[in-house]
């Protein structure tokens, strides 16, 4: 992920139900390494729908964040995402490497996932062609097979 500062996100095309102060100026643009928790196969475009889009319960004070999409940038992370939340011990875990194109990415981390991210994309990114299958369910780093 890199560290630039973000001046501005209206080179960026966002979905309408981005609240208007969505994304934080904070955000920056995603370079490198993402990973993204995958309940089923095929990747496809519902994989990349915020909490919002998929009409769930967002907490109050966190829309923002509610219409991102929860990802990781290491490893680490998102092993550690795994132990703490045993539903994705059954999910197949994806990778890409981003670009500066698809969108903007923020630091989120809260009690349980130090490492969390949100990531905003941009609605023209084809996320679905960029993802491929890291892990397997009840995989670990060991069981890798990716890039």
């Amino acid at each position: 992920m890199s560290n630039e500062n973000n001046d501005s996100n209206s080179k960026y095309v966002f979905g309408p139900h981005l609240p208007g102060d969505c994304p934080p100026t904070d955000a920056i643009p995603v370079t490198g390494a993402v990973f993204l928790g995958v309940p089923g196969l095929p990747i496809t475009e519902s994989h990349f729908r915020s909490y919002k889009e998929k009409g769930k319960k967002v907490r109050k004070g966190k829309e923002c964040e509610g219409c991102s999409i929860s990802v990781w940038t290491s490893e680490e992370a998102v092993e550690h995402a795994r132990e703490v939340f045993s539903h994705m011990k059954d999910w197949y875990i994806a990778r890409a490497e981003l670009d500066r194109a698809d969108g903007v990415i923020l630091k989120t981390p809260s009690t349980n996932q130090p490492l969390h991210c949100s990531f905003w994309r941009d609605v023209r990114a084809q996320l679905e062609t960029k993802f491929s299958i890291w892990a397997s369910p009840q995989a670990s780093a060991e069981a890798v097979r990716g890039p």
